[in-house]
């Protein structure tokens, strides 16, 4: 018998608002039949926009109050309030769910999530990860987990090196991969480039046994799969992050307005078109890789984009459904 994945959700967050999270946790309930969430938020806005077929599919837990785009963490931790996001942390800190999704501004979510759930034992900083698709079909990696993404601006050796650690167990745990390819985001793959903290990362990696160390990879490398993990501080790796998304939507972008520039190109995209829109518009979609994970936590954590669309929301629902699953 197929077991219930419970994932709480807090519906409030985000650019959008409740209307925009509600359209994509409604495709999600129609697409995945063994997801049970727990929603927190307005209980009418919930009720307004979720099918009176799909409500047994779900648990509400009333709050009027979201946390702003704006609030600073230290802010966060004062508030007297119950928002949505806290209500959906304490329902995973209780066991109730398997895993939460948030669109809540990442300072706040991270200094609510560490409070609310804690640290893992031995993980002295949390990090967030990504899988970043790869963009060659040989590639030996198909997908490459990439942190810190902006939980820690400034890393010394000691952090780089935990957060291999982090995703080495993450990936053991989630895709039995006991000896994952590991590299370093760095200005140049010569051993002697990069920071001080970067050159003792290296010395100390390129020591292990239980990890098959790549050494300094640059950013043209990001997306041709060559490691399983790649680390790198929190202020590079979130620039990375977000380069590589504008750079495939304005690749797309481009190549969908020269097509039918002309009359000559509009009949190549009669043939072209498609497979473009396979390739691009879902392959490579940014929006399917939406749903970024804290690491290093007692409880699964998913952030969501805060400019997510009800589809980007509900990729990112589907990423913490997955993950929930790998660890049946």
């Amino acid at each position: 018998m197929t077991s219930t994945v419970h994932i709480a959700v807090d519906c409030m967050s985000g650019d959008y608002g409740s209307h925009s999270n509600l359209q994509g946790i409604t495709a999600v309930l129609f697409q995945i039949p063994d997801v049970h969430l727990h929603l927190s938020g307005s209980k009418t806005d919930i009720l307004s926009g979720i099918p009176n077929t799909l409500i047994h599919r779900i648990t509400i837990y009333p709050t009027d109050h979201v946390i702003l785009a704006d609030l600073k963490p230290s802010s966060a931790l004062r508030l007297k309030e119950i928002t949505s996001l806290h209500k959906a942390l304490d329902l995973v800190a209780e066991k109730t769910a398997n895993i939460i999704v948030s669109s809540a501004n990442t300072g706040a979510y991270m200094a609510l999530s560490l409070k609310k759930i804690g640290l893992s034992p031995n993980i002295k900083r949390p990090a967030i990860g990504k899988m970043i698709p790869c963009l060659y079909e040989s590639s030996m990696c198909k997908q490459t987990l990439l942190l810190d993404l902006g939980a820690n601006v400034n890393c010394s050796s000691e952090t780089l090196v935990s957060f291999a650690n982090i995703a080495k167990d993450y990936l053991a745990e989630t895709q039995h991969l006991l000896i994952p390819k590991v590299g370093i985001l760095n200005i140049g793959s010569e051993a002697g480039k990069g920071t001080e903290a970067l050159q003792e990362t290296f010395s100390v990696l390129s020591q292990r046994t239980d990890i098959d160390f790549l050494g300094f990879l640059e950013g043209d490398d990001l997306l041709c799969g060559k490691a399983h993990i790649i680390i790198c501080d929190g202020f590079h790796g979130n620039i990375a992050l977000k380069t590589m998304e504008g750079t495939i939507k304005a690749f797309y972008s481009l190549l969908k307005t020269n097509l039918y520039h002309s009359v000559r190109s509009k009949i190549g995209a009669l043939f072209l078109g498609p497979q473009l829109k396979n390739t691009f518009g879902e392959l490579y979609n940014p929006k399917k890789y939406n749903g970024a994970l804290f690491m290093g936590l007692n409880s699964n954590v998913i952030k969501s984009h805060g400019s997510a669309d009800a589809e980007s929301f509900a990729y990112a629902i589907k990423t913490a459904y997955q993950i929930a699953k790998s660890k049946d």
